[in-house]
């Protein structure tokens, strides 16, 4: 296994704690079983996948934990007064 971090470490640039985040994403988000022996060769097929997996989910942490974030959009209404026209009187009799 240690060999296989360090080839990870070496050849993908992959982080340590990029190689755990991984393994948490592949068994405990997707939730996967994990196999005797298999050791971590899953890493290179999900690193990608779980590296925007927390991207996304601290994004969404942020954007709870800080409501001045949130944009407001303004909107502003002008209502023009119209000219009223004056209407005469109205002879009751001549209806």
């Amino acid at each position: 296994m240690l060999k296989q971090i360090k080839e990870y470490q070496e050849e993908y640039g992959y982080k340590l704690k990029g190689i755990e985040l991984a393994l948490r994403y592949f068994y405990e988000t997707l939730d996967n079983q994990p196999r005797e022996g298999d050791g971590i060769g899953i890493v290179p097929f999900v690193y990608d996948e779980a590296k925007r997996h927390y991207i996304r989910q601290k994004a969404i942490r942020k954007s709870a934990e800080d409501p001045k974030n949130h944009k407001r959009e303004e909107i502003t209404l002008v209502i023009k007064k119209g000219i009223r026209k004056k209407r005469g009187l109205v002879d009751i009799s001549t209806l």
